[in-house]
């Protein structure tokens, strides 16, 4: 009983110590790449990992909230941020006229 107490009392030290971000960052790097292509029309945004990921990588959330990630060289993916990234220019324009 009370090696679950001493486990306890050191999970609950280094989430405090880690802060209330470090969670998150788990979820912010890619350790595995969708292999299909990625169609645009469901994608409703992306993000690029940050610089402190073994891999770097592109994650992309559907319309139904899904989140995967995708290998930044490939020629589908940079075409699809690329389109993306015309959606979101176009929409600005938009919302200032």
């Amino acid at each position: 009983m009370w090696k679950l107490s001493v486990l306890l009392i050191l999970v609950a030290v280094e989430v405090t110590w880690a802060g209330p971000g470090a969670l998150d960052k788990m979820d912010t790097c890619c350790f595995s790449f969708a292999a299909n292509p990625v169609n645009h029309k469901k994608i409703q945004s992306f993000y690029r990992t940050p610089s402190s990921c073994r891999r770097p990588g592109v994650v992309f959330k559907t319309l139904a909230n899904f989140s995967f990630c995708m290998d930044p060289s490939k020629k589908n993916t940079k075409r699809v941020i690329q389109i993306l990234q015309h959606r979101q220019k176009a929409a600005e324009m938009l919302k200032r006229l």
